[in-house]
């Protein structure tokens, strides 16, 4: 179901670039304590975790957006709001996004869900009466709608959020190549050339850590780099393989999706049409808010407003954990 959404932006910040990138000057200050662990996976390789808040309540999972971290605005944020509602909260970095580099050749990439599926496999035999909520931000967003899609028989997880996510990774490659979307190109890559650059570097790498100091957009970088080196047979098949949006159909978990039409880096021309979305899907469509922005109240007092709205509908979901529930366990 798509409806309209009852966020208003800010005066003054109607802007999506505004929207966008207000919230990184906004929260640089913004400091949260956090303990980081190590899981380590089957395959040899491992995911660095970082988690916050203590006692025995809901655990949330965060799944960042591409070349994010602790430090992105939208993570503490939510890493707030978890402290505040009295919930637990785990950071999930992707594979050699911690600062550690991961160990196997492969990079992380927008259709990796096996990875989640062992951290969460992960929680249910350690907190096996624990109930959870995973929200994801755009890369991450993604992850979790298509993870979803692909597990509608699991319970464990009790709801989920996904904000800014691309759903076509074709059209949203090519829309981020043209106009002002090559400025957040640009940020990006300019991390990603870092990212691959630390990784490769040992004798006999499958990449020459130099050769990605030419790349110039996501679409050489998908060809060059993320598709050989996950299985991938080139830029075309990683984006038909890893898309969420033909997954959205199929989910069955409480979820909430929640976009603004002007969102500079996801056209909404990548937005599935009403009848794509399952009945336990809603999509909250707002004119403004741009990318994981959505600022309203006004320039000198401005309310972070996915920082009520998640933890809203969240809290529709999150029963006590006295309530025994039978849960499925999810096979790898």
């Amino acid at each position: 179901m798509i409806r309209e959404s009852k966020f208003v932006p800010a005066k003054g910040l109607k802007n999506p670039h505004l929207q966008s990138l207000f919230p990184t000057f906004a929260r640089r200050r913004l400091q949260i304590k956090r303990r980081r662990t190590r899981l380590e996976l089957s395959d040899g390789d491992f995911l660095d975790l970082d988690w916050l808040g203590d006692g025995n309540g809901p655990i949330i999972v965060i799944l960042h957006g591409m070349a994010g971290s602790a430090n992105s605005p939208y993570v503490k944020g939510l890493m707030q709001v978890i402290i505040k509602q009295g919930w637990r909260g785990i950071l999930m970095y992707y594979r050699g996004c911690s600062g550690q580099p991961n160990r196997l050749p492969q990079t992380y990439h927008l259709g990796q869900t096996h990875d989640l599926t062992a951290l969460l496999n992960y929680l249910h035999l350690t907190f096996p009466k624990t109930f959870l909520a995973i929200v994801g931000y755009s890369m991450g967003g993604n992850i979790l709608l298509k993870w979803l899609g692909e597990n509608p028989q699991q319970t464990y997880l009790k709801a989920a959020v996904a904000v800014s996510a691309p759903y076509d990774l074709r059209i949203a490659s090519a829309a981020i190549r043209q106009g002002k979307g090559r400025f957040y190109q640009w940020l990006l890559l300019r991390d990603l050339r870092r990212y691959v650059n630390s990784k490769y570097q040992y004798p006999n790498a499958p990449i020459d850590p130099k050769s990605v100091i030419h790349i110039k957009s996501f679409w050489d970088l998908d060809e060059k780099v993320t598709a050989p080196m996950n299985g991938f047979q080139n830029a075309v098949d990683y984006y038909h393989r890893s898309s969420c949006g033909p997954w959205i159909k199929h989910i069955t978990t409480p979820t909430l999706i929640i976009h603004a039409k002007d969102d500079p880096m996801i056209p909404i021309t990548t937005i599935p049409k009403n009848e794509a979305f399952a009945k336990a899907v809603t999509l909250e469509l707002s004119e403004y808010g741009g990318h994981v922005g959505f600022i309203s109240g006004s320039l000198r007092k401005p309310n972070f407003w996915l920082d009520k709205r998640i933890p809203e509908f969240l809290t529709e979901y999150l029963i006590t954990n006295n309530q025994q529930q039978n849960l499925s366990f999810i096979t790898e």
